[in-house]
């Protein structure tokens, strides 16, 4: 069977995922399950999942197409879950493990570390500590892809 006409659990129903940044989209597309980074803990979604709102945190969006799952970096934003198995995820950041510059994602992780020890407050503290997340994000999601992570 080819990777787009194997049948799921649900009869061959798949989502439709879309993630947006305020940039543009940056994929569209048809998977058998998303996972996200909530901001109360990460969720699943498969084809007929109840429809929903979530906040998210940065951290890593997977996207499995049969065997074959692909991750994404993702900062802070929101996932809606609608009817029809449409997955859209709203968010400042997305990079696909292959576009992540991994020195620059490291470079910025330890200067947003240093600078979070000054002992900044209020809104330089968050924007430090989102700087570091969206660097966290990154790190984790091309180490993650190294080997292709295999459903």
């Amino acid at each position: 069977m080819g990777r787009h006409d194997h049948p799921d659990v649900l009869g061959g129903q798949r989502l439709t995922v879309s993630v947006v940044t305020p940039r543009g989209a940056i994929l569209a597309r048809q998977v058998d399950e998303v996972t996200g980074p909530g901001a109360s803990g990460d969720f699943g979604v498969l084809p007929g999942h109840v429809p929903f709102l979530a906040a998210l945190r940065p951290g890593i969006l997977s996207l499995r197409d049969g065997q074959q799952r692909d991750v994404l970096a993702v900062s802070s934003g929101y996932a809606q879950v609608g009817a029809r198995n449409h997955v859209k995820i709203l968010v400042e950041n997305a990079q696909s493990a292959d576009e992540i510059d991994i020195a620059d994602a490291r470079r910025s992780f330890d200067q947003a570390s240093e600078e979070l020890k000054s002992g900044k407050t209020g809104g330089e503290l968050r924007t430090l500590q989102a700087q570091l997340d969206w660097a966290r994000a990154r790190i984790e999601a091309h180490g993650l892809s190294r080997g292709k992570v295999q459903a």
